[in-house]
């Protein structure tokens, strides 16, 4: 079997690392970057090519080496490898389950290619516990960490290094250390706000758990889907709204709501994913209590109490994953983007959504505009409005209030541009990478989304996607 093994380690990567698939799905796995020894205990040992060829792991017994690794390291918890190498150093560690989450980082594709293709590690790669970064960019990874470790529940964190592959990509290796010492600074200044909001995740989550029993009937499957963003360019796409939703499932966020209801128009589902009571603001207008709601499990209980239909999901809060895991399994939507429109996102793909249209995603504030009419600020600033204080003026001393503004010249006007939108783009932006219907999306006013969704002809993208829709075939909302 030596050599054939890349197909099936590849298989076994898209039930758990569907973006690591999405860089290898089209890529040549016949680079050398190793050679190959055979240890004194016959187990397979990568070694660096060159004159002075050095072996990632012991040529004596890399298996116990990989024990002591183990008795090393007695911190149990978020544990994070730096180098994989052939993973001798890493099983000892799932064996014994002692780890809450377990991220693999190491540099080289082209070197990741070339041990998967020798070495058999279907074990590893189907362990959903482990995530694999190779040459991730200081962004992703440190996304990945805000992400991924919640300290009440994943424990402490352990960098566990491979001594060959450190030493050989020390800068890279450095490097890494400090985004995740960034990252995990950053962590715990969210802790605190984490430890402000708890009460209030605790309380709605208790509430919503005894509405989450009541019988319903269950979401079903959609063929295509709309999702409606708050930018002011959905006022530019009303009619086409309009019109699409004859042929497709309108999914509204909590913002947009009012707005496309103002306009005669019903959405077939809303979705809402914070836990503060300001989400009460979108709906204080008359909403039509027959329109099912998507609701984050710690979402606040007058919510709840607004809508005959509610489907209640978690997401990364701590409380929503104790949930889970304790006592009942919600379906879980992908809310680290940080919008609820990258929520609505990851409800349309878990409906299986073969194509979803995007409206009024402008991530900026196009012409000194923040939101479409007809959304909660129109009527909060409409109260305030006066001869001394216009509602232009409180539009722009809102976007004003904004830090690390910039402003782009577009053809009928300005454009303002904040980083936390921007950070949502591109959250938005890589969500395609492993979405399994086309998006489709309404470019408008605000910053143009890149999409970047890969090709279908290719053999191993296709394997890749039929894995994803078996794996993510329907989440089950009831």
């Amino acid at each position: 079997m030596e050599g054939n093994y890349f197909n099936c380690n590849i298989l076994a990567l898209t039930k758990t690392n569907n973006s690591l698939v999405s860089k290898l799905n089209c890529a040549n796995p016949q680079i050398k970057k190793y050679q190959y020894i055979s240890s004194k205990t016959g187990d397979l040992i990568p070694c660096t090519q060159g004159e002075n060829p050095r072996a990632l792991h012991s040529k004596i017994d890399p298996i116990r080496e990989g024990n002591r690794f183990l008795s090393l390291y007695k911190n149990r918890g978020f544990l994070i490898f730096l180098g994989m190498g052939a993973a001798y150093q890493i099983r000892p560690f799932i064996d014994k389950n002692q780890f809450s989450n377990i991220l693999i980082i190491d540099k080289d594709l082209d070197r990741f290619k070339d041990i998967i293709s020798k070495l058999d590690l279907k074990d590893i790669f189907l362990n959903p516990a482990i995530k694999i970064l190779i040459d991730p960019t200081p962004q992703e990874l440190f996304n990945f960490i805000l992400e991924n470790y919640i300290p009440a529940i994943s424990g402490d964190v352990t960098t566990i290094p491979l001594r060959q592959r450190v030493n050989s990509e020390i800068d890279f290796f450095t490097k890494t250390i400090d985004i995740i010492k960034g990252a995990l600074n950053r962590i715990s200044d969210d802790y605190t706000v984490q430890t402000r909001f708890g009460k209030k995740w605790f309380s709605n989550t208790l509430f919503n758990i005894k509405e989450a029993n009541k019988s319903k009937p269950m979401l079903k499957p959609i063929k295509s889907a709309i999702i409606t963003a708050a930018g002011p360019s959905l006022e530019d796409s009303i009619e086409e709204i309009r019109e699409r939703q004859k042929n497709a499932t309108l999914i509204a966020t909590d913002t947009t709501a009012p707005a496309l209801l103002a306009h005669n128009i019903k959405p077939d589902i809303i979705i809402s994913i914070d836990c503060q009571h300001i989400s009460y603001y979108h709906f204080i207008k008359s909403i039509p209590k027959d329109i099912p709601l998507v609701l984050d499990i710690t979402s606040p209980r007058k919510l709840t109490a607004m809508f005959d239909t509610v489907y209640f999901f978690t997401s990364g809060h701590p409380i929503g994953q104790y949930i889970n895991k304790k006592y009942k399994t919600f379906p879980t939507l992908n809310t680290s983007g940080g919008s609820v429109t990258h929520a609505a996102l990851s409800l349309a793909d878990a409906l299986n959504a073969k194509n979803i249209y995007l409206y009024g995603a402008d991530f900026s504030y196009p012409q000194g505009k923040s939101y479409a009419r007809g959304t909660y600020i129109y009527d909060y600033f409409n109260k305030t409005d006066s001869r001394t204080s216009s509602l232009e003026s409180s539009f722009f001393s809102f976007i004003m209030d904004s830090r690390d503004i910039s402003i782009e010249q577009i053809n009928d006007g300005l454009r303002y541009i904040t980083k936390p939108m921007i950070g949502y783009k591109e959250n938005l932006e890589k969500s395609c990478e492993t979405l399994r219907g086309k998006l489709h999306v309404k470019q408008g006013r605000g910053c143009k989304i890149n999409i970047d969704q890969n090709d279908p002809t290719c053999l191993l993208y296709y394997l890749f996607l039929l894995k994803v829709r078996l794996k993510r075939a329907v989440l089950i909302f009831y």
